[in-house]
């Protein structure tokens, strides 16, 4: 694990998409957390996935997002160590299920 890994809790649009983004760009590992098994399943199969970012509509770049780890909330020993060596957290959830998350 690099000494510059965010922890994304939250593997939706703003977590998988923007976030990870902004700081694979910034040279972070990306450590994503999502409670929906088939995503984390989904993501792990993939190994990597899309996204765009769009200035316009006619001023698109498309950015790949890979060399990711992802677990499921359910995978507590796991997440406890990427918690324990990440350098930030970061929290993308809806605030119902903020509760939930702490």
């Amino acid at each position: 694990m690099a000494e510059s890994s965010i922890v994304i809790w939250g593997s939706g649009a703003i977590g998988r998409g923007f976030i990870a983004d902004l700081f694979q760009a910034g040279g972070y590992e990306i450590v994503l957390v999502d409670q929906a098994q088939s995503l984390v399943e989904q993501l792990r199969r993939a190994r990597q996935y899309t996204v765009v970012r769009a200035k316009s509509e006619a001023e698109r770049e498309e950015i790949t997002i890979k060399n990711y780890r992802v677990y499921s909330t359910g995978e507590a020993a796991a997440l406890q160590t990427e918690v324990n060596q990440c350098r930030l957290i970061a929290i993308a959830v809806y605030p119902p299920a903020f509760d939930t998350v702490a």
